[in-house]
């Protein structure tokens, strides 16, 4: 029994190939004299001069969302974009806050850390080790110092980095031929 689609149905599928009457979603502008059918159901939504041609949805490193609007959440319009695929963190863009750390404020014995320095990880108890360890001990440490600029360094230098959740890439298409949707 042959299985029919509706026109503008996106369907998802596995498929190495785009099955007949299908395309994928991949954004490409088309004529409208050419696929007046699925112009008629979804116009120039997605793009397209609404003259001579609209595009079809690109779902190609998307995630679909539904449109309209559901409690707590924002209005989304048909054919929105939004999101990006890369993020660029500032430092501006994150609230103010503190870090707890503990250090010497004053000068210390030569195996504790002293100048408002972090100490390096305790190897052994070796009197005659040039290391300072950061632990002996139980320390007498403040817990609100202000530690000397160069005990920690900035980190990411305001670069891009990868914003998306957990994925699984398949094909989606878009059907160009079939029966054409009832309006309610």
């Amino acid at each position: 029994m042959p299985v029919t689609s509706f026109i503008g149905e996106i369907v998802m599928n596995v498929y190495q190939f785009v099955p007949r009457n299908f395309m994928n979603c991949s954004g490409q502008t088309i004529s409208i004299s050419q696929y007046t059918s699925l112009y008629a159901v979804i116009g120039s939504i997605y793009g397209g001069n609404d003259m001579n041609t609209f595009c079809v949805p690109n779902l190609m490193g998307r995630v679909p969302v539904h449109s309209g609007l559901g409690p707590g959440l924002n209005y989304r319009q048909p054919g929105e974009r939004g999101g990006s695929q890369d993020a660029l963190l500032t430092t501006a863009m994150l609230p103010a806050h503190n870090h707890v750390m503990s250090a010497y404020l004053n000068p210390q014995p030569s195996n504790q850390p002293g100048n408002k320095y972090i100490g390096i990880v305790k190897a052994s108890d070796d009197p005659t080790s040039s290391l300072i360890p950061a632990y002996v001990g139980k320390a007498d440490l403040s817990p609100d110092a202000d530690l000397n600029y160069k005990s920690v360094s900035y980190s990411g230098e305001n670069e891009e980095h990868e914003n998306r959740q957990p994925f699984l890439g398949l094909r989606f298409c878009i059907c160009l031929a079939g029966i054409y949707p009832a309006r309610s």
